[in-house]
């Protein structure tokens, strides 16, 4: 499978495939329809996804200029709270408070509930939450701004990187940034 896929598909996707086949072995053999696990014979290719794009405030400027108001708010958001693109689109009223933002545990990627403090440069990007754009409104619309604006390379995802960074520059302790980015860790 792996090399009859390996040319056309990243290593993380076969793995998704690979991972999905050993979860269904596994079952087939606790339920007694095979003779033993072959689900363990099972190994999953490495993976490294591990990137280095980090944006600083100018450049996000420039890849936000070509996007809608509320998609510049998205975008503003995801570099001055670290949260993930679906954190940012389920956030309601409800969960803005004075000076945080609640993200839910059914809201987050860790299932864990999240505390975001607002600063001030977040504080006028807020009156767009609730979100009216869909997560597809949103992919395609950053997409078009990325070709506009010559940053190709870069993915919504690194913005969130580029919070930890611009932190990381301003003295923030790892701990602080470990928790503000809903991380179990600072590795």
């Amino acid at each position: 499978f792996i090399d009859d896929t390996r040319h056309k598909y990243a290593a993380a996707t076969i793995n998704r495939s690979l991972s999905t086949l050993k979860k269904g072995l596994t079952i087939a053999w606790r339920r007694k329809l095979i003779p033993e696990n072959y689900g363990a014979r099972i190994m999953l290719m490495s993976v490294n996804n591990q990137r280095e794009v980090f944006l600083d405030v100018q450049q996000v400027r420039h890849l936000a200029s070509f996007c809608t108001t509320e998609v510049q708010a998205v975008i503003w958001a995801a570099l001055l709270t670290g949260c993930r693109r679906g954190e940012l689109l389920k956030i309601q009223a409800e969960d803005i408070k004075d000076d945080v933002i609640f993200i839910p545990k059914e809201n987050s990627k860790t299932k864990k509930p999240k505390i975001v403090p607002i600063i001030p440069a977040l504080k006028p990007w807020l009156e767009y939450f609730p979100l009216t754009i869909s997560v597809d409104g949103v992919k395609s619309s950053f997409r078009r701004a990325r070709i506009k604006a010559d940053m190709e390379h870069v993915n919504f995802h690194d913005l969130r990187h580029s919070c930890a960074s611009i932190l990381i520059g301003l003295g923030v302790d790892l701990y602080t940034i470990s928790k503000i980015l809903g991380h179990s860790s600072i590795t």
